[in-house]
Order: C-alpha cells, then sequence, then structure tokens
C-alpha cells in the first residue's frame, strides 16, 4: 500500500519522509527495504533497494553519582526515549544480584529523557570491595540491562596538621583508605609473574578547604626513580580524578577529569604536573598549583609520596563539601632496573586507557569522621 504522498512540480527537488506501517514493531538490527515510486496513474517509474539499521527506542545508563545522602543513599538511572509517541518503562536496581527495591514505573513523553533514584545499600560497601550493580529497564516488550562494578571509598577529613613534606607521620597514625590487596597489577611486563613482596602500595586520602590530599607509602624490593619528566617510565604515582563523576562506559576523558603524574628524582626534588585536563585550561599553569612531595630511601626499599591537588581546581566542577562524590583512582608504576616492570592499580581506567567509568567513587565524609580518626 502507498506510504506517502506528495506533490513534486516539473523539475522540483522534494524529500518525502515515509513511516513505513508497524514502524515502531520492526525487528531491532539491519533490515533490508525495496521501495517503489509510481505516478497517479499506477505507472512505477522509480525502484531501489535499500537498508537500515533499526536500534532500540530506549537506552539506560547509570546517571551522575555527584552526591551521597547517608540518610537515603541512591543512584540516578536515566532512560533515554527516541520514540513518537508516549509510553512507559518500569526501572529496577540491583546490588550484588539482589534488587534494592521495587521497580519503579517512569512516564516517557516522546524523544525526551526521564531520571528515577533508586536506594542503594551502602552497608554492601566495605572497604576495599567492588560491588556489582545491575539495572535493567521494562517496556513493552523490550528489556535493556546494564551492569556496573564499583568501589566506594569513604574520604575523611585530612589531619589538621597535613603539610606537602613527603613526611607521612600525620597520616600513619590512621587506618589507611587503600591497602596492598585493593591494589591489583593490571600490566606485567616481564615474562614472570611478580614476586609477593615486589611492590605493595598503602594510601591515605583526605579532604579539607585547602584541597584533596592523598599520602602513599610504596614498599618496593627495588627502587628505581624517574630520571626525566615521563614518570611512569620509572617507580611513580599516576592520579585520576572524575570531578564531574559522570563518566559514561568505554568513553574516555571529558571536560572534567584530571589525571596527575608524581615521581621523585634523585635529588629529592618531585615530578608533580597535570598529565591530562579538560580541553581549554591552562596545563602547564595548573601544573605549577598542584603541591607534591616524594622521600624516597632507595636502601630500605619504600617511597612515600604527598600530594595536595588545590581546591581551586575541584571547585569550579565540584563542591569541597562532606557529600560530594568525585571518582577516583591510583596507580603505581614499577621499574625494577630495565625499564618499566608493570604497574598496579586500584581500579582500571588509567594504564591500559582512559576510562573513567571504571574509577572508584571517593565520598567526602563529614568533619566528626576527623575528629574520631585523630583522637
Amino acid at each position: 500500500e502507498p506510504c506517502a504522498r506528495a506533490d513534486i512540480p516539473p523539475g522540483a527537488r522534494r524529500t518525502i519522509r515515509v513511516e513505513p506501517p508497524d514502524a515502531d514493531r520492526l525487528p531491532l538490527g539491519r533490515a533490508e527495504w525495496y521501495w517503489t515510486l509510481t505516478d497517479p496513474d499506477g505507472g512505477r517509474f522509480a525502484a531501489g533497494l535499500g537498508a537500515v539499521e533499526v536500534t532500540a527506542p530506549l537506552r539506560l545508563a547509570f546517571g551522575r553519582l555527584a552526591r551521597l545522602d547517608p540518610a537515603r543513599p541512591a543512584i540516578p538511572l536515566r532512560v533515554d526515549y527516541a520514540g513518537s509517541r508516549a509510553t512507559e518503562a518500569a526501572v529496577e536496581l540491583r546490588q550484588d544480584g539482589t534488587p534494592t527495591s521495587r521497580p519503579v514505573t517512569l512516564a516517557l513523553a516522546p524523544a525526551a529523557t526521564a531520571e528515577a533514584l533508586l536506594p542503594l545499600r551502602l552497608a554492601d560497601f566495605a572497604p576495599g570491595r567492588p560491588v556489582a550493580l545491575s539495572a535493567t529497564l521494562a517496556a513493552a516488550d523490550l528489556r535493556l540491562e546494564i551492569a556496573a562494578r564499583r568501589p566506594l571509598l569513604r574520604c575523611p577529613p585530612a589531619p589538621p596538621t597535613a603539610a606537602v613534606d613527603g613526611d607521612l607521620g600525620e597520616w600513619t597514625t590512621r587506618p589507611a583508605l587503600i591497602r596492598p590487596e585493593q591494589m591489583r597489577w593490571e600490566y606485567v611486563g616481564t615474562a614472570t609473574a611478580p614476586a609477593s613482596d615486589d611492590l605493595a602500595v598503602t594510601a591515605w586520602v583526605g579532604w579539607d578547604a585547602r584541597g584533596l590530599w592523598l599520602a602513599v607509602r610504596v614498599h618496593d624490593d627495588d627502587v628505581v626513580l624517574p630520571q626525566a619528566r615521563s614518570v611512569w617510565d620509572w617507580d611513580s604515582v599516576q592520579v585520576g580524578l572524575d570531578l564531574g563523576s559522570d563518566a559514561e562506559p568505554d568513553r574516555p576523558y571529558d571536560a572534567n577529569d584530571l589525571e596527575i603524574e608524581l615521581g621523585g628524582r634523585a635529588d629529592g626534588s618531585p615530578w608533580c604536573y597535570l598529565g591530562a585536563c579538560p580541553p581549554g585550561w591552562p596545563q602547564t599553569d595548573l601544573s605549577e598549583k598542584l603541591r607534591g612531595a616524594v622521600r624516597a630511601d632507595v636502601g630500605a626499599g619504600r617511597v612515600d609520596y604527598e600530594l595536595l591537588v588545590p581546591a581551586e581546581l575541584i571547585v569550579s566542577v565540584a563542591p569541597l563539601e562532606a557529600g560530594t562524590v568525585l571518582g577516583f583512582s591510583l596507580l603505581v608504576n614499577d621499574n625494577d632496573g630495565a625499564g618499566r616492570a608493570g604497574w598496579q592499580e586500584l581500579t582500571p581506567g588509567i594504564g591500559l586507557g582512559k576510562l573513567p567509568a571504571e574509577f572508584a567513587w571517593l565520598w567526602l565524609q563529614p568533619p566528626d569522621v576527623g575528629r574520631v580518626l585523630d583522637r
């Protein structure tokens, strides 16, 4: 049957938009089409064969987790709808395979986006344990599912006496936020697996009005300090920050992500700079605002790192206050004298590809948490 009619004056060019019968029930995937063009008397004077890729009219994604309320912790689920008729969809969130609540029904307007807040069970996020999150969407005869694994790190206020000097004394009296068993070898450039005592990483993170603090202690069986600005080729650390906490799966750094490189020269002075920052940011000038210090005891096989990311680099995107959530990861490079031997990472997302959606969530805690730790 005719799908569309149009008047075409002699010598004119016309675009004809066609909606095939049952267009909203076509199967997903590649569909071939045979079309004909006829005149009013039924005479056919044009025909052709084409193909259309039919995609789902609905897209499900985890929304931006920029803040957590401890009284009512929740994560947004975002639904993008490209259909031409209003419809409904039910969304559900699971943690480690168990629903966190009953499904939530969303009313979807044509060509619109809707969002639902689904509760999180904070008790599942034990220190160092990634939680498996999955979400499902059901609408008519369509079902979508997405999944992610994310650790949640509770970041206390920094010690009041914190200073960027490479002396970790004010940090080591506290429980570590990142322990050796939480770090994983993500890449090994040698034929044999590293020995169990090759590299052990312990780290503390804190925040205050001055910015975001990181203290890292690395025990290394063979300390080889950087000899050039490309510190990742030697013993060093790299820090990834998703300030907007808005990364999407398989997407690289975007306009609110930072990567910081820190390594110590043999004379004790640090290499500390922004290895990646949003387009348009004055990378060289902002690198000078970073504060980093490194203390190495080569004989004892120990390197201590201390870093302050100043508040002005953070507050342009996210408030530096209790409740804020940032994307965060830590990478520690290892060189045993024959080039970069490999690295350990808290999460994937820095070393083998810039994928901030793999980062941990860093949740800034209220001041009273810091006071308890410093008693």
